[in-house]
């Protein structure tokens, strides 16, 4: 297991298409997990594939040791392009999963996060779905 915090995601954010591109971000949480929907419009960025070092690292997070495995998860290809993973995080006595898919329908990027004890395929691919059905319509005109 690698011992870096290196493997975090990272985002420029003084790039200037960053600073500057349209976003929105939708949450929702309970006493079992939460979902996190993030849009933003930004033709030139798509996450690359999981770097083999990043599959599994430690980190170390107010101060205390925390161990991140990553698998990628084979979900049903949606846009563009699309990818998705499922992170199981261990520390300080808890567990959780964290599913992550990206989606790229045109400009768009859609960001979901599923956060949950444990993130279900079969529910990981139905959210992942009906968001980029949202999209697409809202993309279209046709959402409210």
């Amino acid at each position: 297991m690698r011992q870096s915090s290196s493997c975090a995601p990272r985002l420029d954010l003084d790039r200037p298409e960053v600073r500057t591109a349209p976003a929105a971000v939708v949450a929702y949480s309970s006493d079992e997990g939460s979902v996190t929907q993030a849009l933003v419009d930004l033709p030139s960025a798509f996450p690359g594939e999981l770097p083999a070092a990043c599959a599994s690292y430690q980190a170390v997070v107010e101060g205390e040791t925390v161990s991140y495995v990553t698998r990628t998860v084979d979900l049903p290809p949606l846009g563009d392009q699309s990818r998705a993973h499922v992170t199981a995080v261990t520390g300080g006595g808890q567990r959780l999963e964290v599913g992550s898919v990206v989606i790229r329908a045109g400009t768009v990027v859609m960001s979901l996060l599923v956060v949950a004890r444990k993130v279900k395929y079969d529910g990981l691919a139905d959210q992942s779905r009906e968001a980029y059905e949202k999209l697409t319509l809202a993309m279209n005109g046709d959402g409210a």
